[in-house]
């Protein structure tokens, strides 16, 4: 049964990258300030399908779909099984250090 949508929808209105991130992307001397500035006005513009709260799904079946730029919806390629009870994006990925999302 799919649950934890509304978590997830939450979790991308808010997503911005913190102004001390910025500063320690800047610290590293490996960006252009131009970048940098282009950074700290990034927000979630994609889109989301996914099946409804509460419909039950099949084993391996998509429930969540995100179409996003690069930047705001990077994927590494690492999968991992569900655990059950907690949400996928609260979970980082032990590659590329990123919340997970759920395919």
């Amino acid at each position: 049964m799919n649950a934890g949508l509304e978590d997830v929808l939450q979790f991308l209105e808010s997503y911005r990258f913190a102004q001390d991130d910025v500063d320690y992307l800047a610290s590293s001397g490996l960006f252009s300030h131009d970048f940098l500035h282009y950074l700290t006005g990034v927000q979630f513009s994609g889109t989301v399908r996914a099946i409804p709260e509460g419909r039950v799904f099949f084993l391996d079946e998509p429930v969540l779909e995100i179409t996003a730029p690069i930047i705001e919806a990077p994927q590494c390629g690492h999968r991992a099984l569900h655990q059950r009870g907690i949400p996928c994006f609260k979970e980082q990925c032990p590659e590329c250090d990123v919340p997970l999302t759920l395919e």
